[in-house]
């Protein structure tokens, strides 16, 4: 399941290489800089969570990006990936 994650990642991501390259900047330490890319992640893709559910799927959403990153980092320019509609999804989620 998480390899489907994946996939999707990499497939709903091939078109916005330079806007991902600027994500990946983010400092992970910088939780209001994650904060804020979480927030607006939930403005693009329309999401909205109870206060326990979003606790919840922030962490996943960072795991993900910080999973995206290191699959970026070892990737040979063949795709790129990043933030999608399913970055707050994890692969138990799915």
């Amino acid at each position: 399941m998480f390899r489907l994650a994946l996939v999707f990642l990499a497939l709903s991501c091939s078109l916005v290489q330079s806007a991902v390259v600027r994500k990946f900047d983010i400092d992970f330490q910088d939780e209001a800089a994650l904060r804020s890319q979480f927030e607006d992640f939930k403005v693009k893709y329309d999401k909205e969570y109870d206060e326990q559910e979003e606790e919840t799927r922030f962490q996943i959403f960072v795991e993900n990006l910080k999973e995206a990153k290191r699959i970026q980092e070892r990737d040979r320019g063949t795709a790129v990936y990043g933030v999608t509609k399913f970055s707050d999804l994890s692969g138990r989620t799915l």
